[in-house]
C-alpha cells in the first residue's frame, strides 16, 4: 500500500482576496488578507500596517466577504 504525504515548504505569497473592517474591535480598522490557505490580520495605523495574527486554514479560501449582522 502506498502512502503519499504532500506539504508545502513555503507559506502562500499570492493574495487571493482582501477586506477591510472592524474585526478585532469596534474601534480598530483591520485589513484581512487571504492567501490561498492562510488568513493574515493587520491593524491599520497612521504609521502603516501592524500584523496582528496569521491563521492557517485546512483548505483553500475561494471567496471572502465582510459581513455585519
Amino acid at each position: 500500500m502506498a502512502h503519499n504525504y504532500i506539504v508545502t515548504a513555503q507559506k502562500p505569497t499570492a493574495v487571493t482576496a482582501c477586506v477591510t473592517g472592524n474585526f478585532t474591535s469596534t474601534t480598530d480598522l483591520n485589513l484581512i488578507v487571504a492567501k490561498s490557505s492562510r488568513l493574515e490580520i493587520y491593524l491599520v495605523t497612521p504609521e502603516g500596517l501592524r500584523p496582528i495574527k496569521e491563521v492557517g486554514i485546512n483548505g483553500k479560501i475561494a471567496v471572502m466577504k465582510l459581513f455585519r449582522p
